[in-house]
C-alpha cells in the first residue's frame, strides 16, 4: 500500500483559489476526472482520503465522485455522510491508516490533511500536476513548515497545454547531487 498525493498545483504554488476551488478549475480545457491522468490514476487507487473541507462540498456533485472506492475523512468534528456510500470518518492520520484497505490512497487533501500526513511521514508518493497559470493569490499547495522531505524523482509528463506532471516517490535520505 502507497499514499500517493495526485494534485494540481499554479506556478506561483496556489493549490486552490482564495474561495477554496480546486485551480484545475481556471483550466479552459480542463475535464473533471479526466485531464493530466486523472483517470488512470483514480484506476489505480482503492481508497482515497481528504480532510472535511474538501469532503463536504463534493456532497452537492450530480453524481458520487469517488465511485467504487472507500473513503476516509480526516475530521475531528462531525460530518454528515450518505448512508449509501462507504465513507469513515477518523480523528486523526494514525485511525486513517489503521482501516486503510489493500492497495495504494489517493490523498486528496485539502492542504491542511496534507501537512498532517506529511508530519506524520505517511506520505509515499506526490504527482504534482504543474499548471501554466499564475493566480497570485489563494491558498498554497505545501503549508509544511520547516520540515525536510527528501524526494527522488521518478518521472515526468508533459501535455500539450504546457502542464506538466512531476512525480516523486518519498525518501528517507537526501539524493545525491
Amino acid at each position: 500500500m502507497a499514499i500517493r498525493v495526485h494534485t494540481s498545483m499554479t506556478l506561483d504554488g496556489f493549490s486552490a483559489d482564495e474561495k477554496g476551488w480546486p485551480v484545475l478549475l481556471h483550466m479552459p480545457a480542463f475535464q473533471s476526472g479526466v485531464s493530466y491522468g486523472h483517470e488512470e490514476f483514480f484506476a489505480q487507487c482503492t481508497a482515497v482520503i481528504m480532510g472535511r473541507h474538501t469532503f463536504e462540498p463534493a456532497l452537492g456533485a450530480q453524481s458520487w465522485p469517488w465511485p467504487g472506492k472507500k473513503v476516509f475523512v480526516l475530521s475531528s468534528g462531525s460530518v454528515d455522510v450518505p448512508v449509501d456510500q462507504d465513507v469513515t470518518v477518523c480523528a486523526n492520520v494514525a485511525e486513517v491508516l489503521a482501516a486503510l484497505p489493500d492497495g495504494d490512497a489517493q490523498l486528496l487533501g485539502g492542504p491542511s490533511t496534507i501537512a498532517a500526513f506529511h508530519q506524520a511521514g505517511a506520505i509515499d508518493r506526490l504527482e504534482i500536476v504543474l499548471l501554466p497559470l499564475l493566480l497570485g493569490k489563494g491558498k498554497p499547495l505545501f503549508p509544511l513548515g520547516d520540515d525536510t522531505a527528501p524526494l527522488a524523482f521518478d518521472e515526468q509528463v508533459v501535455y500539450p497545454d504546457g502542464t506538466v506532471k512531476l512525480c516523486y516517490n518519498v525518501t528517507t535520505t537526501l539524493p545525491r547531487a
